[in-house]
């Protein structure tokens, strides 16, 4: 029996006694099933001792405001990291996975091009930003809509080159990368090369 408590913080699981989503494709079946076992309220203990683990890989401040119990999230990534090579291996995923089933606004709307997907929706210039924003994740930096401390340090150190690669100064392609960041295009040329014009995303 569900703890009325703990029931209304659940997204998939309303007290039913069958699972609603058995045989569906996704992963609303298993997100169920724990949601049921949190519920019950029978697993305290080893919650407790899910929620320090977390608190120590996943940080206790991921999403923090969404509403979801942090021993309802430890739970998930428990079960989640169950499948991964390692607990740490698993806390770039789980955030994502975690985003994309309980999406929260808070976090999402501090992201021009991603939203939570599983993957990249993307095909253009976006498509790059995507996968930036996603990177950035990892350091929970992004508080706004421009760009983060994590992704500038990407751009700087895997995609812009000084010297013999390169005419623009780190300020010059700080600046450029953060108006194509805007426009939603991508151009390794335009970030590197002073003379190098801005027409579409290559």
């Amino acid at each position: 029996m569900a703890d009325n408590e703990l029931l209304k913080y659940c997204h998939y699981y309303k007290g039913e006694d069958t699972n609603p989503f058995d045989g569906e494709a996704d992963d609303r079946n298993m997100l169920w099933f724990y949601e049921q076992c949190f519920a019950s309220g029978k697993n305290k203990d080893s919650i407790a001792d899910y929620i320090v683990e977390y608190e120590a890989i996943v940080l206790g401040s991921f999403s923090a405001d969404d509403g979801v119990p942090i021993g309802l999230k430890a739970l998930l990534f428990n079960r989640y990291a169950k499948t991964s090579y390692s607990m740490l291996c698993a806390k770039n995923p789980f955030k994502e996975f975690y985003l994309h089933y309980y999406p929260n606004e808070s976090i999402l709307k501090n992201y021009r091009y991603y939203k939570g997907e599983k993957m990249n929706p993307q095909n253009d210039g976006q498509s790059f930003w995507w996968r930036v924003e996603h990177y950035a994740l990892d350091a929970d930096d992004k508080t706004d809509l421009n760009l983060s401390p994590k992704m500038l340090e990407y751009i700087k150190h895997r995609m812009w080159h000084d010297g013999n690669f390169g005419t623009t100064t780190w300020e010059e392609a700080k600046a450029r990368a953060e108006e194509m960041y805007e426009k939603g295009l991508w151009s390794h040329d335009y970030l590197n090369r002073r003379d190098a014009v801005l027409t579409k995303e290559v």
